[in-house]
């Protein structure tokens, strides 16, 4: 390990590490607006008609008691981010914040009830979606048109291997079931590996692959 000389040094690493933080925890501020659309927090605070405490919206929402202190981050990470205001009413310290939703940030709760809206934020943040990037590597270095094409060609070879085994179990495990099937449609088959393990087993059974490509 490097050893760092003098405060502005030991300043200037630890901003660097600060920064190399932020980024790789940044995922979470785009699922965290997933999930707060999803549980219909802005409508909630939205139709209530005023602020509303944490515990309100907990209430409301009907968390789990052992998941309210997750709850309660999810908000916190929200206001942090812009779209969630907390603030306190009175001068007492022990009194709870309230939340509400920034003026300039009404349309949020439109969005959460317009089901068009909700819609693409809930793609761009979906699973689907987002786990195409990982081979965002591997796309620069082949001659793939997209990268959601990469991402599906290594699912397919995961699954081409994962069919292999079980192919190789069903013939020598489960092979009287098969006996006697003359007409086998593999639909969703991708590249067939699965119907020639069992044309090969069983010249007999004629088999056909539907490869369904969206």
């Amino acid at each position: 390990m490097d050893v760092i000389h003098g405060e502005n040094g030991a300043r200037e690493h630890f901003q660097a590490q600060a920064q190399v933080w932020s980024y790789t925890y940044n995922y979470m501020k785009s699922l965290s607006l997933k999930r707060a659309i999803q549980l219909r927090i802005p409508d909630i605070i939205n139709n209530s008609g005023q602020p509303m405490t944490l515990t309100q919206i907990i209430v409301a929402l009907n968390v789990h008691p052992n998941k309210t202190r997750c709850t309660q981050i999810l908000v916190c990470l929200l206001a942090h981010s812009g779209f969630f205001v907390q603030q306190k009413d009175g001068k007492n310290e022990q009194e709870e914040e309230s939340i509400l939703l920034p003026p300039h940030l009404d349309f949020f709760s439109r969005i959460s009830l317009q089901l068009q809206g909700s819609t693409i934020l809930l793609l761009i943040a979906d699973a689907t979606f987002t786990t195409s990037f990982h081979f965002l590597s591997t796309w620069l270095q082949n001659d793939d048109q997209t990268l959601f094409g990469t991402a599906d060609g290594i699912f397919y070879e995961a699954m081409i291997t994962d069919f292999e085994l079980i192919a190789s179990v069903l013939i020598e495990d489960c092979n009287e079931v098969s006996k006697g099937l003359k007409p086998l449609v593999d639909v969703g088959g991708s590249t067939g590996t699965m119907a020639r393990a069992i044309a090969t087993a069983f010249p007999d059974t004629k088999c056909t692959v539907f490869a369904c490509h969206l």
